[in-house]
């Protein structure tokens, strides 16, 4: 609303030089190898350096305050999102001596700073560093062949995005996010190399410790994917036939016992081989102890028990659970409701999800 919808960074149209594809390409390499570098010292502070202080907490920040500040005092360009910088950098306002010293400067005070338990992000350093590093690499392409035509400000614009991509293992998304802050779109195949060859070499590493593996990991997205996986999978697939029956008569001492004998939580309750009803431990908390065996199962077992049959798909089921309140529910036989065929706990429906999800994955990485 008020500063316009203009890009953040001033650009002028790069022209597509199909010869500096290859110096595109090396820089890809170098920002993998400087971000690697950078991820490996950022989490030696915070590992190896400040976790390792037997100070309480609340003073870290403030000795990595101390250590930003100290090096603010020589290279006060550290300081700040540094926006100005990558600016300058595009405009070539920079020298090849500064730049070196400013990438390792800022690569210190975000370490510094976020390892120390200070508040910041790593977008904006990754940026700068980013520019730098290719603003520092066509600085020198200059210096070794003074007479080929490099266009500095198209390196600053593919390093920050090379260097995205391997700090952050997202080539796609850095590619568009810089594009959208500089406007360079001319510059999409220099970039997509670059990233490509960035991501090749450092996709071992990220700069973001809890990042997952692809959507189907991560506990945000997971529910479209369980839903997707147990809609195709039918309860007869999943269900265990070799269970347990106890019977009405039996006293809940057998069933304590039989509880702590097998490891299981709950009985499907039969008479004259028809279902009649379903014990549950928790049951057993209705009645006190020392009544156990003067007190049945046909005294405390539910009696509306609900039940699936074995063309249900699993995800209907793992409803039913939800909302029935029992951690199982057994299979019946469509044409007999009374038969026992199966049962199904959450645990087999999270496990059998989980297998088939593996396998999918398996089969898409062989694909």
């Amino acid at each position: 609303m008020f500063f316009g919808f203009e890009p953040i960074f001033i650009t002028p149209a790069y022209t597509f030089n199909i010869y500096n594809l290859l110096f595109f390409a090396v820089l890809g390499l170098i920002c993998a190898l400087i971000a690697i570098l950078f991820i490996k010292f950022f989490y030696f502070v915070q590992k190896n350096v400040f976790r390792k202080l037997k100070i309480p907490k609340i003073i870290k920040p403030a000795i990595g305050c101390l250590i930003v500040g100290f090096v603010a005092l020589i290279l006060p360009e550290t300081l700040g999102p540094g926006y100005g910088l990558i600016q300058n950098a595009i405009d070539v306002k920079i020298g090849i001596l500064f730049i070196l010293v400013l990438i390792l400067g800022k690569i210190i005070t975000t370490s510094f700073t976020i390892g120390s338990g200070g508040s910041g992000g790593v977008f904006a350093p990754s940026l700068v560093i980013g520019s730098m590093v290719g603003g520092f690499f066509a600085l020198f392409i200059k210096i070794i062949f003074p007479t080929m035509l490099i266009e500095e400000g198209s390196f600053v614009v593919v390093g920050m995005a090379s260097f995205i991509t391997a700090v952050a293992n997202v080539p796609i998304a850095s590619i568009i996010m810089v594009s959208e802050m500089t406007n360079a779109y001319t510059l999409l195949v220099q970039a997509m190399l670059a990233c490509t060859i960035s991501y090749i070499f450092s996709q071992k590493w990220s700069i973001y410790e809890s990042q997952v593996t692809n959507q189907s990991y991560s506990p945000v997205h997971r529910g479209k994917y369980i839903e997707d996986i147990l809609e195709n999978m039918k309860a007869s697939e999943i269900m265990r036939t070799d269970m347990l029956v106890i019977g009405p008569n039996q006293t809940l001492n057998e069933v304590n016992k039989l509880i702590k004998e097998t490891g299981k939580s709950g009985f499907p309750v039969m008479e004259d081989n028809k279902l009649v009803g379903i014990i549950v431990y928790r049951d057993l908390f209705k009645v006190v102890p020392k009544n156990f065996n003067k007190t049945y199962v046909n005294d405390i077992m539910s009696k509306n028990v609900v039940t699936v049959f074995p063309d249900d798909n699993v995800f209907d089921v793992l409803d039913k659970i939800e909302n029935y309140g029992y951690g199982r529910i057994p299979v019946v036989e469509k044409s007999d409701p009374n038969k026992i065929l199966g049962i199904i706990t959450k645990r087999d429906i999270l496990s059998a999800r989980e297998k088939k999800r593996i396998a999918l994955l398996n089969e898409k990485r062989k694909s």
